[in-house]
């Protein structure tokens, strides 16, 4: 009776959960209350593959080249999908809900034989801090690699090392900082030879190190000549912190700026999910292989205090996918298995309250959902689509997202500068402020009386509209 009629019960909350924060998503973006700045850079990445076809468009959002700053190149694949539906911005949010979906499947058989284990592990993602910050912010496509992340657990922990090889080198599609991570599985694979004299662990051992070290030789010092213009090294940047401060005078910053609160509520549910399961552990020394995988990722992370939002995502599942694979969940009590799913509702039950509170009640800390508001961007969506294509647009970062076409040019004012001399159209968004940038409204006030332009289209409480050309004094007009 439990294995057969409970278990579809048990994944009406999962399931709940995930189809809360999609229609969260959906309705930040019919009212422009997306987190806006990576979603417009992302989406029109994702735009211009297809769109321009070419290997490396330019981003006019970012004002860089797309694979000049970050390297996504799963983005090139989903982008003729991006063009299907007309690229619309509510495709890509589709993209990490399917993704979160693939992952709820990758353990069922083998390792979760029981419905209440299967809701454990469902519960377990829909309440972990990493999975759930990230779904406020779907569009970094280091959240569509879950699955293939999980992927990559079994395969190790079922001693397929092969397998784990190959998904270890698929995650280097979603994210440049995988490619620290492959360097790290080398050397668990060498360590593994070295220790148990396994060949399969020396050949994928030394194959992972000569790809991981022929990937970040090329990303560090090969990118920057071949891809030409400005380039982005993140890591590059992090470490001139180290230089310019010194060791002692780097320490004190990191310590002052560190984000123990984010740390701590991510980590310490990881280790009470263990050490309650302690006894119930598998003998499996394949765990020590991801150790190491994850090892340079920690150890970067740790040092660019970037613990927050799709940062975590691969400690995260990480952490679940080991936990399902190494822990003998026949022999759990049930205690041991509510109380550390206890213990990630507590640390991440705000995210979900935010959600509900937005989708039911229209409540939000930073962003206006009105009947109003939206027959403005109604307006505004209707104008924008009569422009003809090339049209110039300088908008605030919240309407980008909302409204973002590749036959526009759509660059934002005030965080990523362009060199343009004028543009045809500027648009302020005059609320929203929390959520969009760091425009305040009285900036937006001052840049509206300067930008008049040749006609205001619109201006009301929430949009200033105009046409240009503009006068030398708004083009140069920056926000503090």
């Amino acid at each position: 009776m439990r294995s057969i009629r409970l278990p579809k019960l048990y994944f009406i909350l999962p399931f709940s959960i995930l189809l809360l924060f999609f229609i969260y998503q959906v309705k930040g973006y019919y009212y422009t209350c997306l987190p806006a700045m990576d979603i417009a850079i992302f989406n029109e990445a994702i735009s211009r593959f297809w769109y321009e076809g070419v290997l490396n468009p330019f981003g006019n959002v970012r004002q860089i080249k797309i694979f000049n700053d970050h390297i996504d190149p799963i983005m090139i694949i989903f982008s003729p999908i991006h063009a299907l539906f007309k690229y619309q911005l509510v495709t890509i949010i589709c993209i990490p809900f399917f993704a979160i979906l693939l992952a709820f499947f990758v353990l069922k058989k083998k390792y979760l034989l029981t419905g209440f284990d299967l809701f454990i592990f469902y519960t377990m993602i829909m309440f972990s801090r990493s999975v759930m910050g990230e779904l406020s912010y779907p569009m970094h496509p280091i959240l569509w690699s879950m699955p293939v992340l999980l992927m990559f657990v079994k395969k190790i922990m079922d001693n397929n090392i092969g397998g784990g090889f190959c998904f270890a080198l698929f995650l280097l599609l979603f994210k440049e900082t995988y490619a620290f991570a492959l360097f790290g599985f080398s050397f668990g694979m060498l360590y593994f030879y070295f220790s148990h004299r396994d060949k399969r662990c020396l050949y994928y051992g030394l194959l992972s190190l000569i790809i991981s070290s022929s990937y970040l030789s090329w990303y560090f010092f090969i990118r920057p000549e071949m891809m030409g213009g400005k380039i982005y090294n993140y890591t590059g940047i992090e470490l001139g912190h180290l230089t310019e401060n010194g060791v002692f005078g780097f320490l004190k910053v990191w310590l002052l700026g560190f984000d123990y609160k984010t740390f701590f509520t991510t980590f310490l549910s990881y280790f009470f999910l263990f050490w309650l399961n302690r006894k119930s552990l598998k003998k499996n020394k394949n765990v020590l292989i991801l150790i190491a995988w994850v090892l340079p990722l920690f150890a970067i992370h740790l040092y660019t205090n970037y613990f927050f939002h799709w940062h975590s995502i691969p400690f995260g599942m990480l952490t679940i996918g080991i936990f399902c694979c190494l822990v003998d969940l026949t022999k759990v009590s049930l205690k041991n298995k509510v109380i550390p799913l206890l213990i990630y509702i507590t640390f991440s039950i705000f995210l979900h309250v935010r959600a509900f509170n937005f989708v039911f009640f229209n409540k939000s800390k930073t962003c206006e959902i009105s009947p109003t508001k939206v027959q403005y961007l109604k307006q505004m969506r209707t104008f924008i689509k009569e422009q003809k294509d090339g049209t110039a647009f300088l908008m605030t970062s919240g309407m980008i997202p909302w409204t973002m076409h590749p036959r526009f040019k759509m660059h934002q004012w005030g965080e990523y500068p362009s060199n343009r001399t004028n543009f045809d159209v500027i648009i302020f968004e005059k609320t929203n402020k929390g959520v969009h940038s760091r425009n305040s409204n009285e900036a937006i006030e001052d840049a509206s009386r300067i930008c008049q332009g040749t006609e205001v289209v619109l201006n009301n409480d929430y949009v200033f509209a105009a046409k240009g050309p503009f006068s030398p004094e708004c083009i140069t007009l920056r926000h503090e």
